[in-house]
Protein backbone atom coordinates (compact mmCIF):
# COMPACT_ATOMS: atom_id res chain seq x y z
CA UNK A 1 0.00 0.00 0.00
CA UNK A 2 1.72 3.11 -1.05
CA UNK A 3 2.12 5.86 1.57
CA UNK A 4 -0.30 9.47 0.37
CA UNK A 5 1.90 11.73 2.60
CA UNK A 6 5.48 10.57 0.55
CA UNK A 7 3.69 11.11 -2.42
CA UNK A 8 1.94 14.88 -1.63
CA UNK A 9 5.55 15.77 -0.60
CA UNK A 10 6.98 14.74 -3.97
CA UNK A 11 4.44 16.77 -5.66
CA UNK A 12 5.10 19.92 -3.61
CA UNK A 13 8.52 19.30 -4.38
CA UNK A 14 8.58 19.53 -8.23
CA UNK A 15 5.88 22.16 -7.48
CA UNK A 16 8.60 24.76 -6.13
CA UNK A 17 10.80 23.36 -8.49
CA UNK A 18 8.40 24.01 -11.72
CA UNK A 19 7.59 27.72 -9.76
CA UNK A 20 11.46 28.58 -9.44
CA UNK A 21 12.45 28.02 -12.92
CA UNK A 22 9.35 29.58 -14.26
CA UNK A 23 10.24 32.76 -12.54
CA UNK A 24 13.66 32.78 -12.04
CA UNK A 25 13.22 35.17 -8.50
CA UNK A 26 14.10 34.53 -4.72
CA UNK A 27 12.23 36.17 -2.10
CA UNK A 28 14.24 35.74 1.36
CA UNK A 29 12.20 37.82 4.18
CA UNK A 30 9.26 38.48 1.27
CA UNK A 31 7.18 36.26 -0.72
CA UNK A 32 6.92 38.72 -3.54
CA UNK A 33 10.29 39.08 -4.24
CA UNK A 34 11.41 41.47 -6.85
CA UNK A 35 14.19 40.52 -7.99
CA UNK A 36 16.51 37.56 -9.16
CA UNK A 37 17.15 37.78 -5.13
CA UNK A 38 15.35 40.10 -3.18
CA UNK A 39 16.30 39.82 0.55
CA UNK A 40 14.22 42.24 3.34
CA UNK A 41 15.27 43.53 6.66
CA UNK A 42 13.41 42.05 9.34
CA UNK A 43 11.90 45.83 9.77
CA UNK A 44 12.43 48.49 7.72
CA UNK A 45 12.38 51.26 10.71
CA UNK A 46 14.00 49.42 13.10
CA UNK A 47 16.34 46.83 11.45
CA UNK A 48 18.51 44.47 13.80
CA UNK A 49 22.08 44.46 13.46
CA UNK A 50 22.11 41.38 11.59
CA UNK A 51 19.80 42.19 8.88
CA UNK A 52 22.39 42.19 5.27
CA UNK A 53 24.62 40.07 3.44
CA UNK A 54 27.76 38.92 4.14
CA UNK A 55 30.40 38.04 1.27
CA UNK A 56 33.52 35.86 1.70
CA UNK A 57 35.79 37.70 3.57
CA UNK A 58 39.63 37.49 3.12
CA UNK A 59 42.98 38.42 4.46
CA UNK A 60 44.79 38.02 1.19
CA UNK A 61 43.85 37.88 -2.58
CA UNK A 62 43.17 33.76 -3.61
CA UNK A 63 47.15 32.77 -4.39
CA UNK A 64 45.99 31.28 -7.95
CA UNK A 65 43.75 34.30 -9.73
CA UNK A 66 40.39 33.31 -11.09
CA UNK A 67 39.49 33.05 -14.42
CA UNK A 68 36.50 34.52 -17.10
CA UNK A 69 34.27 31.72 -15.44
CA UNK A 70 34.47 34.40 -12.02
CA UNK A 71 34.40 37.44 -13.76
CA UNK A 72 32.89 40.02 -11.44
CA UNK A 73 32.97 37.38 -8.37
CA UNK A 74 32.90 39.58 -5.08
CA UNK A 75 35.29 39.16 -2.17
CA UNK A 76 35.62 41.62 1.22
CA UNK A 77 39.12 42.32 2.07
CA UNK A 78 39.18 42.91 5.99
CA UNK A 79 42.36 44.92 5.95
CA UNK A 80 44.90 42.14 7.88
CA UNK A 81 46.76 41.23 5.02
CA UNK A 82 48.51 43.26 2.68
CA UNK A 83 44.99 44.49 0.37
CA UNK A 84 43.60 47.88 1.75
CA UNK A 85 40.33 47.17 3.78
CA UNK A 86 37.28 47.06 1.48
CA UNK A 87 35.50 45.48 -1.52
CA UNK A 88 36.74 44.30 -4.85
CA UNK A 89 35.57 42.29 -7.84
CA UNK A 90 37.55 40.39 -10.05
CA UNK A 91 38.22 42.29 -13.35
CA UNK A 92 38.77 39.69 -16.21
CA UNK A 93 38.86 42.45 -18.97
CA UNK A 94 41.06 44.68 -16.50
CA UNK A 95 44.20 44.45 -18.77
CA UNK A 96 45.88 42.75 -17.32
CA UNK A 97 43.01 41.14 -15.55
CA UNK A 98 43.04 42.19 -11.42
CA UNK A 99 41.14 42.40 -8.39
CA UNK A 100 39.57 46.07 -8.96
CA UNK A 101 38.27 47.76 -5.46
CA UNK A 102 34.62 48.86 -5.81
CA UNK A 103 36.03 52.72 -5.78
CA UNK A 104 38.20 52.19 -8.20
CA UNK A 105 40.94 54.11 -10.03
CA UNK A 106 38.32 54.84 -13.30
CA UNK A 107 35.14 56.28 -11.47
CA UNK A 108 37.64 58.25 -8.38
CA UNK A 109 37.41 62.19 -8.42
CA UNK A 110 40.73 61.88 -6.17
CA UNK A 111 43.84 59.63 -6.57
CA UNK A 112 46.66 58.88 -4.16
CA UNK A 113 49.53 61.14 -4.29
CA UNK A 114 51.82 60.23 -7.19
CA UNK A 115 49.68 57.02 -8.06
CA UNK A 116 46.16 56.50 -10.17
CA UNK A 117 45.32 54.28 -7.72
CA UNK A 118 41.46 55.37 -5.38
CA UNK A 119 42.34 56.96 -2.18
CA UNK A 120 41.31 54.99 0.75
CA UNK A 121 42.36 55.98 3.66
CA UNK A 122 41.68 59.54 4.91
CA UNK A 123 44.74 59.97 5.97
CA UNK A 124 46.25 59.78 2.47
CA UNK A 125 47.81 62.71 0.51
CA UNK A 126 45.47 63.07 -2.76
CA UNK A 127 45.21 65.18 -5.85
CA UNK A 128 42.56 66.12 -8.71
CA UNK A 129 43.59 66.47 -12.28
CA UNK A 130 40.73 68.66 -12.84
CA UNK A 131 39.57 72.06 -11.07
CA UNK A 132 38.19 72.24 -7.98
CA UNK A 133 35.19 74.34 -6.95
CA UNK A 134 34.11 75.05 -3.53
CA UNK A 135 30.98 76.86 -2.67
CA UNK A 136 31.31 77.65 -6.88
CA UNK A 137 29.78 74.84 -9.14
CA UNK A 138 31.54 76.38 -12.37
CA UNK A 139 35.33 76.80 -10.91
CA UNK A 140 37.18 78.91 -13.83
CA UNK A 141 40.78 78.14 -11.81
CA UNK A 142 42.44 75.13 -10.31
CA UNK A 143 41.10 75.87 -7.01
CA UNK A 144 37.72 78.39 -6.84
CA UNK A 145 36.45 79.30 -3.91
CA UNK A 146 32.96 81.04 -3.56
CA UNK A 147 31.37 82.31 -0.36
CA UNK A 148 28.07 82.91 0.61
CA UNK A 149 28.64 85.19 3.61
CA UNK A 150 29.24 88.41 2.70
CA UNK A 151 32.75 89.74 3.91
CA UNK A 152 32.76 91.89 7.17
CA UNK A 153 35.02 93.62 9.95
CA UNK A 154 33.28 91.20 12.78
CA UNK A 155 36.46 89.14 14.49
CA UNK A 156 34.10 86.29 14.58
CA UNK A 157 34.20 83.43 12.06
CA UNK A 158 30.97 82.70 10.14
CA UNK A 159 32.26 82.11 6.80
CA UNK A 160 32.77 85.44 5.21
CA UNK A 161 36.53 84.23 4.02
CA UNK A 162 36.90 82.33 1.15
CA UNK A 163 40.19 80.51 3.10
CA UNK A 164 40.87 80.56 7.11
CA UNK A 165 44.15 79.90 7.82
CA UNK A 166 45.31 78.79 11.63
CA UNK A 167 48.70 78.30 12.45
CA UNK A 168 50.87 75.19 13.76
CA UNK A 169 52.78 74.87 17.30
CA UNK A 170 52.51 76.79 20.28
CA UNK A 171 53.39 79.99 19.15
CA UNK A 172 52.86 82.99 21.60
CA UNK A 173 54.50 86.27 22.01
CA UNK A 174 55.93 89.43 20.03
CA UNK A 175 57.15 88.15 16.60
CA UNK A 176 55.14 84.70 16.70
CA UNK A 177 54.12 83.60 13.93
CA UNK A 178 50.46 82.47 13.22
CA UNK A 179 48.59 81.15 10.09
CA UNK A 180 50.58 81.22 6.74
CA UNK A 181 50.64 80.85 3.11
CA UNK A 182 53.98 80.61 1.00
CA UNK A 183 54.56 80.18 -2.96
CA UNK A 184 56.84 78.76 -4.87
CA UNK A 185 59.24 79.81 -8.05
CA UNK A 186 58.20 79.42 -11.42
CA UNK A 187 58.27 75.74 -12.78
CA UNK A 188 61.55 73.96 -12.84
CA UNK A 189 64.68 73.34 -10.77
CA UNK A 190 63.71 73.65 -7.25
CA UNK A 191 59.75 74.03 -8.25
CA UNK A 192 58.62 72.53 -4.93
CA UNK A 193 60.73 74.87 -2.27
CA UNK A 194 59.35 78.18 -0.54
CA UNK A 195 60.89 81.08 -2.18
CA UNK A 196 58.20 83.56 -0.55
CA UNK A 197 55.29 83.74 1.92
CA UNK A 198 52.77 85.91 4.12
CA UNK A 199 51.76 85.16 7.67
CA UNK A 200 50.11 86.61 10.29
CA UNK A 201 52.15 87.69 13.41
CA UNK A 202 51.94 88.55 16.53
CA UNK A 203 52.92 92.65 16.70
CA UNK A 204 52.12 93.50 20.24
CA UNK A 205 52.24 91.84 23.81
CA UNK A 206 48.92 91.05 23.40
CA UNK A 207 48.07 88.15 20.81
CA UNK A 208 44.92 90.22 20.14
CA UNK A 209 47.75 92.47 18.01
CA UNK A 210 48.32 90.73 15.53
CA UNK A 211 49.65 91.97 11.94
CA UNK A 212 50.79 90.76 8.45
CA UNK A 213 54.64 89.73 7.71
CA UNK A 214 55.94 89.39 3.93
CA UNK A 215 59.07 87.27 3.45
CA UNK A 216 61.06 86.71 0.46
CA UNK A 217 64.47 84.52 -0.61
CA UNK A 218 66.65 87.09 -2.38
CA UNK A 219 69.79 84.86 -1.07
CA UNK A 220 72.01 83.22 -4.73
CA UNK A 221 71.98 80.11 -2.24
CA UNK A 222 69.41 77.97 -3.43
CA UNK A 223 68.45 76.30 -0.08
CA UNK A 224 69.24 79.56 2.21
CA UNK A 225 65.82 80.68 4.38
CA UNK A 226 63.42 83.50 3.33
CA UNK A 227 64.01 87.18 4.81
CA UNK A 228 61.01 89.34 6.56
CA UNK A 229 60.92 92.17 3.66
CA UNK A 230 57.74 93.92 4.97
CA UNK A 231 55.43 94.21 7.80
CA UNK A 232 52.26 95.78 8.44
CA UNK A 233 51.59 95.68 12.44
CA UNK A 234 48.20 96.23 14.41
CA UNK A 235 48.93 99.70 14.53
CA UNK A 236 48.55 99.83 10.72
CA UNK A 237 52.74 100.67 10.56
CA UNK A 238 54.19 99.97 7.33
CA UNK A 239 57.98 98.77 7.68
CA UNK A 240 59.93 98.31 4.69
CA UNK A 241 63.57 96.54 5.30
CA UNK A 242 62.28 97.31 9.08
CA UNK A 243 60.14 94.27 11.38
CA UNK A 244 59.44 97.10 14.01
CA UNK A 245 58.11 99.81 12.09
CA UNK A 246 57.30 102.91 14.38
CA UNK A 247 55.23 105.24 11.76
CA UNK A 248 52.85 105.05 9.12
CA UNK A 249 55.77 104.60 6.74
CA UNK A 250 59.41 103.52 8.37
CA UNK A 251 61.43 102.14 5.33
CA UNK A 252 65.24 101.46 6.47
CA UNK A 253 67.60 102.14 3.51
CA UNK A 254 67.02 103.94 0.35
CA UNK A 255 64.02 105.55 -1.26
CA UNK A 256 62.48 106.53 -4.91
CA UNK A 257 59.88 108.24 -5.96
CA UNK A 258 59.36 109.24 -9.46
CA UNK A 259 56.36 111.19 -10.78
CA UNK A 260 57.38 113.04 -14.16
CA UNK A 261 59.04 115.53 -12.55
CA UNK A 262 62.12 114.43 -10.81
CA UNK A 263 65.20 116.51 -11.58
CA UNK A 264 68.75 116.62 -9.88
CA UNK A 265 68.07 119.01 -6.71
CA UNK A 266 64.75 119.09 -6.59
CA UNK A 267 62.67 119.09 -3.14
CA UNK A 268 59.54 116.79 -2.62
CA UNK A 269 56.75 118.79 -1.45
CA UNK A 270 52.95 118.69 -1.48
CA UNK A 271 49.78 120.48 -1.81
CA UNK A 272 47.25 121.43 0.89
CA UNK A 273 45.64 117.68 0.12
CA UNK A 274 49.33 115.87 1.21
CA UNK A 275 49.91 115.13 -2.79
CA UNK A 276 53.29 114.89 -3.16
CA UNK A 277 55.75 115.76 -6.20
CA UNK A 278 58.98 116.63 -7.22
CA UNK A 279 59.83 120.64 -7.52
CA UNK A 280 62.25 123.29 -8.25
CA UNK A 281 63.70 124.43 -5.29
CA UNK A 282 62.49 127.59 -3.87
CA UNK A 283 65.69 129.44 -3.16
CA UNK A 284 64.41 132.20 -1.20
CA UNK A 285 63.47 130.06 1.44
CA UNK A 286 66.19 127.96 1.49
CA UNK A 287 69.80 129.45 0.05
CA UNK A 288 71.64 131.37 2.95
CA UNK A 289 74.64 132.62 0.82
CA UNK A 290 73.07 134.87 -1.61
CA UNK A 291 76.54 134.86 -3.70
CA UNK A 292 76.51 131.05 -3.98
CA UNK A 293 72.80 130.10 -4.14
CA UNK A 294 73.01 126.79 -5.30
CA UNK A 295 74.89 125.20 -2.02
CA UNK A 296 77.61 123.01 -2.73
CA UNK A 297 76.06 119.82 -3.87
CA UNK A 298 77.83 118.26 -6.56
CA UNK A 299 81.05 120.58 -6.83
CA UNK A 300 84.28 120.52 -9.01
CA UNK A 301 86.59 122.92 -8.65
CA UNK A 302 87.76 124.61 -11.60
CA UNK A 303 90.78 126.52 -13.03
CA UNK A 304 91.15 126.99 -16.98
CA UNK A 305 93.27 128.39 -19.11
CA UNK A 306 92.14 129.92 -22.31
CA UNK A 307 95.12 129.22 -24.11
CA UNK A 308 93.59 125.74 -24.71
CA UNK A 309 90.68 127.50 -25.52
CA UNK A 310 87.06 128.36 -24.66
CA UNK A 311 85.18 126.12 -21.49
CA UNK A 312 81.92 125.10 -21.31
CA UNK A 313 79.47 124.34 -18.65
CA UNK A 314 78.76 121.09 -18.32
CA UNK A 315 75.42 119.58 -18.82
CA UNK A 316 73.01 119.96 -15.20
CA UNK A 317 75.37 121.90 -13.33
CA UNK A 318 76.58 125.79 -13.01
CA UNK A 319 80.03 127.22 -12.87
CA UNK A 320 80.89 129.90 -10.34
CA UNK A 321 83.84 132.15 -11.35
CA UNK A 322 85.16 133.37 -8.61
CA UNK A 323 88.77 134.84 -9.62
CA UNK A 324 90.02 135.91 -12.83
CA UNK A 325 93.72 136.99 -13.98
CA UNK A 326 94.84 139.00 -17.04
CA UNK A 327 97.52 140.39 -17.67
CA UNK A 328 96.43 142.60 -20.18
CA UNK A 329 94.13 145.83 -20.03
CA UNK A 330 92.30 145.10 -23.27
CA UNK A 331 91.62 141.41 -22.09
CA UNK A 332 88.15 140.58 -21.38
CA UNK A 333 85.47 137.64 -20.38
CA UNK A 334 82.52 136.12 -22.51
CA UNK A 335 79.60 134.33 -21.34
CA UNK A 336 77.67 133.59 -24.67
CA UNK A 337 79.24 136.05 -26.19
CA UNK A 338 78.40 139.11 -23.33
CA UNK A 339 81.37 140.49 -21.45
CA UNK A 340 81.31 140.43 -18.21
CA UNK A 341 85.13 141.25 -17.24
CA UNK A 342 87.81 143.06 -18.26
CA UNK A 343 91.05 144.78 -18.19
CA UNK A 344 93.91 143.84 -15.67
CA UNK A 345 93.34 141.59 -13.11
CA UNK A 346 94.97 139.81 -10.48
CA UNK A 347 97.68 141.62 -11.73
CA UNK A 348 100.45 144.04 -10.27
CA UNK A 349 98.36 146.41 -7.97
CA UNK A 350 94.70 145.77 -9.67
CA UNK A 351 92.34 144.31 -8.29
CA UNK A 352 90.06 141.21 -8.66
CA UNK A 353 86.39 140.74 -9.06
CA UNK A 354 84.91 140.44 -6.10
CA UNK A 355 81.19 138.53 -6.38
CA UNK A 356 81.98 135.20 -8.22
CA UNK A 357 80.04 135.60 -12.20
CA UNK A 358 77.64 132.64 -12.89
CA UNK A 359 77.06 130.62 -16.05
CA UNK A 360 74.55 128.64 -16.71
CA UNK A 361 74.48 124.52 -17.99
CA UNK A 362 76.21 124.65 -21.43
CA UNK A 363 77.02 128.06 -21.81
CA UNK A 364 79.99 128.51 -23.38
CA UNK A 365 82.75 130.95 -21.68
CA UNK A 366 85.77 132.70 -24.20
CA UNK A 367 88.60 135.37 -23.46
CA UNK A 368 90.05 137.90 -25.85
CA UNK A 369 93.66 137.31 -24.93
CA UNK A 370 95.04 133.55 -24.55
CA UNK A 371 96.94 134.50 -21.56
CA UNK A 372 93.75 134.89 -19.85
CA UNK A 373 92.63 132.53 -16.07
CA UNK A 374 89.65 131.82 -14.63
CA UNK A 375 89.08 129.75 -11.30
CA UNK A 376 86.30 128.46 -9.35
CA UNK A 377 83.76 125.66 -9.19
CA UNK A 378 80.76 123.69 -10.56
CA UNK A 379 77.95 122.74 -8.96
CA UNK A 380 74.66 121.08 -9.42
CA UNK A 381 72.28 123.69 -10.91
CA UNK A 382 69.24 124.77 -8.98
CA UNK A 383 68.67 128.87 -10.18
CA UNK A 384 69.28 129.97 -13.37
CA UNK A 385 72.35 132.44 -14.29
CA UNK A 386 71.53 135.97 -15.76
CA UNK A 387 74.05 137.83 -17.72
CA UNK A 388 71.93 140.82 -19.44
CA UNK A 389 72.96 143.84 -21.59
CA UNK A 390 69.68 145.82 -20.07
CA UNK A 391 69.81 147.93 -23.08
CA UNK A 392 67.72 149.04 -23.66
CA UNK A 393 66.07 147.47 -20.42
CA UNK A 394 65.76 144.08 -18.79
CA UNK A 395 62.05 143.28 -17.11
CA UNK A 396 62.27 140.56 -14.46
CA UNK A 397 59.70 137.44 -14.91
CA UNK A 398 56.97 136.58 -13.43
CA UNK A 399 57.52 135.00 -10.10
CA UNK A 400 60.98 135.20 -10.00
CA UNK A 401 63.52 137.20 -8.04
CA UNK A 402 66.55 138.71 -9.29
CA UNK A 403 69.77 138.82 -7.65
CA UNK A 404 72.48 140.95 -9.13
CA UNK A 405 76.19 140.13 -8.37
CA UNK A 406 78.24 141.75 -10.60
CA UNK A 407 78.62 144.79 -13.24
CA UNK A 408 80.74 146.10 -16.22
CA UNK A 409 81.33 149.12 -18.13
CA UNK A 410 81.35 148.05 -21.87
CA UNK A 411 82.85 151.10 -22.71
CA UNK A 412 86.09 152.07 -22.56
CA UNK A 413 85.86 155.74 -21.58
CA UNK A 414 84.02 157.32 -18.21
CA UNK A 415 81.53 154.98 -16.32
CA UNK A 416 78.40 153.34 -17.13
CA UNK A 417 75.09 154.14 -15.02
CA UNK A 418 72.99 151.24 -13.91
CA UNK A 419 69.36 151.91 -13.16
CA UNK A 420 65.82 150.76 -11.23
CA UNK A 421 62.63 151.56 -12.67
CA UNK A 422 64.27 154.79 -14.30
CA UNK A 423 66.18 155.94 -11.26
CA UNK A 424 69.95 155.06 -11.29
CA UNK A 425 71.44 153.03 -8.49
CA UNK A 426 74.52 152.25 -9.36
CA UNK A 427 77.28 154.40 -11.87
CA UNK A 428 80.69 153.16 -12.12
CA UNK A 429 83.20 150.85 -13.95
CA UNK A 430 81.92 147.43 -12.38
CA UNK A 431 84.11 144.59 -13.34
CA UNK A 432 86.12 146.67 -15.81
CA UNK A 433 89.51 147.51 -14.11
CA UNK A 434 90.65 150.09 -16.72
CA UNK A 435 91.16 152.00 -13.99
CA UNK A 436 92.91 151.01 -10.66
CA UNK A 437 91.09 150.34 -7.56
CA UNK A 438 87.36 150.36 -10.11
CA UNK A 439 85.88 147.41 -8.81
CA UNK A 440 81.95 146.09 -9.00
CA UNK A 441 79.40 146.37 -5.88
CA UNK A 442 80.54 144.21 -2.83
CA UNK A 443 77.02 143.69 -2.04
CA UNK A 444 74.26 141.91 -4.59
CA UNK A 445 71.33 143.86 -6.00
CA UNK A 446 67.95 142.40 -5.19
CA UNK A 447 64.92 142.47 -7.24
CA UNK A 448 61.16 141.88 -7.70
CA UNK A 449 59.07 140.50 -10.33
CA UNK A 450 58.36 143.26 -12.80
CA UNK A 451 61.08 145.53 -11.83
CA UNK A 452 62.89 146.74 -14.95
CA UNK A 453 66.66 147.01 -15.43
CA UNK A 454 68.54 149.63 -17.88
CA UNK A 455 72.06 150.72 -17.96
CA UNK A 456 74.22 152.67 -20.04
CA UNK A 457 76.88 150.13 -21.79
CA UNK A 458 76.77 147.93 -18.79
CA UNK A 459 76.13 144.57 -19.06
CA UNK A 460 75.00 142.55 -15.56
CA UNK A 461 75.03 138.87 -14.14
CA UNK A 462 73.14 136.97 -11.44
CA UNK A 463 70.90 134.59 -11.28
CA UNK A 464 66.91 133.92 -10.65
CA UNK A 465 65.38 132.31 -8.22
CA UNK A 466 61.02 131.62 -7.98
CA UNK A 467 59.64 133.63 -5.20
Amino acid sequence: MKNPIMKNNILLALLICVSYTAFSQVGIGNIDPKATLDISATNIATPANTDGLLIPRIDEFPATNPTADQDGMMVFITGDGVPAKGFYYWDQDAGPAAWVSVISAVDADWFEAGTTAAPEDNTDDIFTLGYVGIGESNPDNPLYIGTITSFDLSHANTGQDGVFIVGGGDNSGVNAVGGSISFGPPAGTRSTDRKSAISSVQTGTDTDHTGLAFYVHGNAINQSPMVEGMRLTHQRYLGINNNDPSATLDVVGSLQYEDGNEAAGYVLTSDAAGNATWEAPSMASIFSNPKFPDGFSGITPITHFFSTGSYTVPTGKNLYITSYRSLDSGGVIFVDGNRVASGRQNAGNTNNIINPMLAGSGQVITASVSTEIINGFTVDANVTPITSGANPSYTVPPNKILIVLSFINASTTGSSLFALNGTNIYSGNGNSDNTVGQNSFSGPFIFDEADVITSTNGNFNGYLIDK
